[in-house]
């Protein structure tokens, strides 16, 4: 359903409407219907159609969420990549405030180590690059 209904204390009720990103406050009588609306025992349509009719907690208009360039991305991916950037190391020793792999970071999604990038790993890179860049200007 695309509305919560909740209490705060006694006598205090109130319904969530997802799609408006509202609180609305109800009647005791609202709330234990919206409450109960899927209930088997309790006919909550009408105070459900109540609701919609004053333009709330209507379902969903969204069937989809897509981004407008996904129909596009395979073919980005394949024919227009027009730089690589490799990370020579991982033991940066700069230490930058603003850096996110550092250790003054508030990210902790990557250790510092002793590695380096490999000849084996540029290669592949140089390779991925030269291999789908076909449609991009001056490559």
């Amino acid at each position: 359903m695309p509305f919560m209904p909740f209490k705060t204390r006694p006598g205090f009720y109130y319904v969530y409407d997802m799609n408006k990103n509202s609180v609305y406050k109800t009647s005791e009588q609202q709330y234990e219907v919206l409450r109960k609306i899927n209930d088997v025992n309790i006919d909550g349509v009408a105070t459900l159609e109540g609701f919609q009719k004053r333009g709330l907690l209507a379902p969903s208009p969204i069937l989809k969420v897509e981004h407008p360039a996904s129909n596009f991305l395979e073919h980005q991916m394949k024919s227009c990549v027009s730089t690589i950037t490799f990370q020579m190391s991982q033991n940066c020793n700069l230490r930058c405030e603003y850096c996110p792999y550092s250790d003054n970071a508030i990210y902790d999604n990557r250790k510092r180590t002793d590695k380096d990038i490999t000849w084996d790993i540029v290669e592949k890179g140089i390779d991925f690059l030269f291999n789908n860049s076909s449609d991009v200007e001056n490559r």
